[in-house]
C-alpha cells in the first residue's frame, strides 16, 4: 500500500438528500479532474509493474502461446495463398480460410489479453476460439448445402 496516493476519499458524510449526493458527486469529481495525471502516471507505473511480474512468471508459456498461434497464422496464409491461383474456390474450402482467418485474430486477443493481466477476458476470447474450432470441423466434414446455410445464418 502506498502512503501517498493521488486521489483521497472524500470525507464520509450522510447523504440525506439528492442535494447531498449532487455536492459528494461534485467535489469527488472536481478532485479526480485535478489529480487525472497523477493517476494515470501511477496506472501506467502499476500496469508496467504487473506486465514486468506476469513476464517473469509467464513469459515463457506467452511466448510458446505466441509461437503457435503465429504458425497457424503462416500455415494459413500459405493455404489461402495456394488457393488463391484457383479460379474456383469451393465454398467450403472459402468458408474454413475464414473461420481460419478470424480463430487467428481471437488467438492474438488472447495472447494480449493474457500479457497484460486480464485472464477473464482471455478466457471469454478462447471460448470462442473452441466455438469457431468446432464450427470449422463440422463444416470441414460437410456438404456445400451445409456450409450455404452457415453462412445464410452467420450474415444475419
Amino acid at each position: 500500500m502506498r502512503s501517498s496516493r493521488a486521489f483521497t476519499r472524500p470525507p464520509r458524510t450522510p447523504i440525506q438528500s439528492h442535494q447531498d449526493l449532487e455536492l459528494v458527486a461534485d467535489a469527488a469529481a472536481e478532485q479526480l479532474l485535478e489529480n487525472v495525471a497523477s493517476l494515470a502516471a501511477n496506472l501506467r507505473r502499476d500496469r508496467r509493474t504487473l506486465a514486468i511480474t506476469l513476464e517473469e512468471v509467464w513469459g515463457d508459456a506467452f511466448d510458446l502461446y505466441d509461437a503457435i498461434a503465429y504458425a497457424s497464422y503462416e500455415l494459413g496464409a500459405r493455404w489461402a495463398a495456394v488457393s488463391v491461383h484457383d479460379s474456383f474456390r469451393p465454398i467450403v474450402w472459402a468458408t474454413l480460410l475464414d473461420l481460419h482467418a478470424r480463430a487467428c485474430s481471437v488467438a492474438a486477443e488472447i495472447g494480449v489479453l493474457q500479457r497484460t493481466g486480464f485472464p477473464s477476458g482471455a478466457e471469454a476470447r478462447h471460448r470462442t476460439l473452441h466455438v469457431l474450432t468446432v464450427i470449422a470441423t463440422v463444416l470441414q466434414d460437410s456438404d456445400e448445402e451445409i456450409t450455404r446455410r452457415y453462412r445464410d445464418f452467420e450474415a444475419v
